[in-house]
């Protein structure tokens, strides 16, 4: 097993985060580097894998991308909502900012972070999230 050198020690070292993308280099490289920030991370690359996810596993954040092939970001964010209720939901799209803010209000997500903004900028976004959140 590979040792993972934390980048910085956050308050959220605790914090399990399932990561819903259809991409797979985008979910593999978000989980690493929020793995190595100091959150607990699992991945989902579709609808099933979702529930499968949810059944075995207690996240308490969900970060999730709003293209899926399956379902819309709409539905997905509701599905969350409504599947795990009280838990944060982070839309994280390459959708332009201002569609993606208005996304995230109409859906009721919690937050959004534009992936435009890097890894950093997620990494930042979500740790601004769990300061927010009183568990």
């Amino acid at each position: 097993m590979r040792q993972i050198q934390r980048t910085t020690d956050l308050p959220n070292t605790a914090r399990r985060v399932l990561i819903i993308d259809d991409d797979p280099i985008v979910l593999a490289m978000s989980a690493d580097i929020l793995d190595k920030a100091g959150f607990i991370v699992r991945t989902a690359s579709t609808l099933s894998a979702f529930y499968l996810a949810t059944a075995a596993w207690s996240p308490e954040i969900v970060l999730m991308d709003v293209c899926m092939p399956e379902i819309t970001g709409n539905e997905l964010c509701r599905l969350v909502k409504t599947s795990i209720p009280g838990i944060p939901v982070v839309l994280f799209s390459a959708l332009p900012e201002d569609h993606l803010q208005k996304l995230a209000r109409t859906c009721g997500a919690d937050a959004h972070v534009a992936k435009t903004e890097g890894l950093a900028g997620l990494v930042t976004n979500l740790t601004a999230l769990c300061e927010q959140v009183v568990w």
